[in-house]
C-alpha cells in the first residue's frame, strides 16, 4: 500500500511540474497577445487613414498587414486553445490520482495496525489525506459531506441514475451548502468575474449603479483634501439564470459521494464560468447582460436604453 502511494506521489509531483511549464508558457502567450493587440490597434488606425487619396501602394501594403494580422491571429488562437486544454488534461489527471491517493489512505486507516518500527511511517501516511474540496480545507470537507442533507442529495442521484423516466427539477434539490461551494467554484474557474462588479437579482429590479471611478488628488501631506466626484444612476435590471444539466456516467455514480459531487460541481462550474465570461464579453442584452464589446460596438444610443442610466 504504501509502494503504492509513493508512486502516485511521484506521478503528481511530475503532474504538477507540468502545470508550472503551462502556466509559463500561458505568462508567454499573453504577452503574444498584449503584442497582438498593440498591433491590431496600429493596422485599424492605418485603415482608418485610408481614403480616395491614398496611393494605391499604400492601400495594398495595409490590406497585407490586415491579411497577415489575421494569420497570425489564427496561429496565437491555436496555441492559447492548445494550452488551455492541456492544462485541463493536467488537472484533470491530478485530480484523479489525489482520488486514488486518498482512498488509499482511507483504506490504510482500517488496516490493522502495523509493526512497532513502522509506525513512524504508518503516521507520515495518515497525514496525506488533506487534500482540499475546491476552497474548503479537509476538516470543512468532511463536515461537508456528514450532513444529512448531502448524504441524502447523493444517494437520491444515484437512485435517479438508475430510473428509465423523467425526471422532474423539484425531486432532487441541491443543498445549500454546496450551492455554496458550486457558486465559489464558479468565481474560481471564471476568467473575468474577479475584474466587473457583480450583483445576483431576483426578477426584474431597480438597482444603484455609480458611474466612472474618478482619479484621486496628488497634494501636499497636510493640504485640504478634494472632494471627488462620482455620479449615482438609478437603472433597471432584468433577472435571467444560467442553467443547464449534464450526464454522469455509472463508474462515477458509483464512485464515493465525494467524487460524485466533486466531479459534478467541477463539470457545472466550469460550464457556468465559461457562459459568464462569455456574457461579460460579448453578451447581447436579451435574457442576459449586455457585454463589453457589445457596447462599445454600439455606434448610437439603443433605443431601449434607460433615460435614467448613466452616459
Amino acid at each position: 500500500m504504501a509502494l503504492r502511494q509513493l508512486i502516485l506521489s511521484k506521478k503528481i509531483e511530475a503532474l504538477r511540474a507540468e502545470l508550472k511549464k503551462n502556466e509559463e508558457r500561458k505568462a508567454e502567450l499573453e504577452e503574444r497577445r498584449k503584442a497582438m493587440d498593440t498591433r491590431e490597434a496600429e493596422i485599424e488606425a492605418a485603415v482608418a487613414e485610408v481614403n480616395e487619396e491614398t496611393p494605391q501602394e499604400d492601400r495594398e501594403t495595409v490590406e497585407k498587414e490586415a491579411d497577415q494580422f489575421e494569420t497570425d491571429n489564427k496561429a496565437l488562437c491555436d496555441d492559447e486553445a492548445a494550452n488551455e486544454n492541456e492544462r485541463a488534461g493536467i488537472e484533470e489527471n491530478i485530480a484523479k490520482l489525489m482520488d486514488e491517493l486518498d482512498q488509499l489512505n482511507e483504506r490504510a486507516k482500517v488496516q490493522p495496525a502495523a509493526p512497532e518500527h513502522k509506525t513512524e511511517e504508518r503516521k507520515s501516511e495518515e497525514t496525506m489525506n488533506t487534500r482540499a474540496f475546491f476552497n474548503l480545507n479537509a476538516q470543512q470537507r468532511d463536515a461537508i459531506f456528514a450532513r444529512e442533507d448531502v448524504k441524502n442529495f447523493a444517494q437520491r442521484m444515484r437512485e435517479m441514475g438508475k430510473q428509465k423516466r423523467a425526471i422532474e427539477g423539484q425531486e432532487l434539490l441541491i443543498p445549500d451548502v454546496l450551492l455554496g461551494v458550486l457558486r465559489d467554484a464558479t468565481a474560481t474557474n471564471s476568467k473575468l468575474m474577479k475584474h466587473v462588479n457583480v450583483r445576483r437579482i431576483t426578477g426584474t429590479s431597480r438597482v444603484i449603479v455609480t458611474g466612472a471611478i474618478p482619479e484621486a488628488v496628488w497634494t501636499e501631506m497636510c493640504a485640504a483634501i478634494n472632494e471627488l466626484q462620482i455620479g449615482f444612476y438609478g437603472d433597471e435590471m432584468d433577472g435571467y439564470k444560467e442553467a443547464g444539466y449534464i450526464a454522469v456516467c455509472n463508474a462515477v455514480l458509483e464512485d464515493s459521494d465525494l467524487n460524485l459531487v466533486t466531479e459534478i460541481i467541477t463539470d457545472l462550474s466550469k460550464a457556468l464560468a465559461l457562459a459568464l465570461d462569455k456574457a461579460i464579453l460579448y453578451g447581447k442584452g436579451v435574457k442576459m447582460p449586455t457585454g463589453i464589446v457589445t457596447r462599445l460596438a454600439q455606434a448610437s444610443k439603443p433605443g431601449d436604453y434607460s433615460a435614467k442610466a448613466r452616459p
